[in-house]
């Protein structure tokens, strides 16, 4: 039961960034692939190495197996 003194909730209208959670989320685990550039603009913004990050997570052969090996079929 809800009283009648009870407000609903405001909403502020403006949709998530889904993008930038995900981002924060790659940070917190792979704090090194982060790193700084400057955008078209002249600023300095924070940017994902992926080179670094494809190197932090390894290739998938390491996991499945070279391609034409029993693991890969």
């Amino acid at each position: 039961m809800s009283s009648e003194n009870e407000q609903p909730e405001v909403m502020s209208g403006e949709s998530l960034d889904i993008s930038e959670q995900r981002r924060d989320e790659l940070k917190q685990l792979f704090p090194g692939v982060f790193t700084e550039t400057t955008n078209a603009q002249g600023e300095t913004v924070e940017a994902i190495d992926f080179e670094r990050l494809k190197a932090e997570l390894g290739s998938f052969s390491d996991v499945y197996g070279v391609r034409g090996s029993p693991l890969s079929d």
